[in-house]
């Protein structure tokens, strides 16, 4: 992770799930809107290697559109008990849930 910290000792860096299955267009706007918010970008590739890292401090965030339940499930449920905020919202078509924590 890059060692990128804002004031206060938060990291400035969040990471983008970038599923196929996340439009393109749709992705860009929402990491322009995090940049545009001071933060960096991050794509692990793997949505449990970038919520290990927001659970222990050393990511800001991570948002993924399009993913399924199954594969954050374990990170929602360990940042929702460390305090974290967590939206979690289901999708109206056969890809999952949008999902966005963030330590703030």
């Amino acid at each position: 992770v890059p060692d990128l910290v804002i004031p206060g000792g938060e990291s400035a860096v969040c990471g983008v799930g970038r599923t196929r299955k996340w439009p393109a267009s749709e992705r860009q706007a929402k990491e322009a809107a995090l940049e545009a918010a001071g933060r960096h970008i991050v794509s692990y590739g793997a949505s449990c290697v970038a919520l290990a890292h927001v659970i222990c401090g050393q990511l800001a965030g991570y948002v993924e559109h399009h993913t399924n339940l199954w594969d954050c499930a374990p990170g929602v449920a360990m940042a929702r008990a460390l305090g974290l905020r967590v939206r979690l919202t289901p999708r109206d078509d056969a890809y999952g849930v949008d999902l966005e924590i963030d330590r703030g």
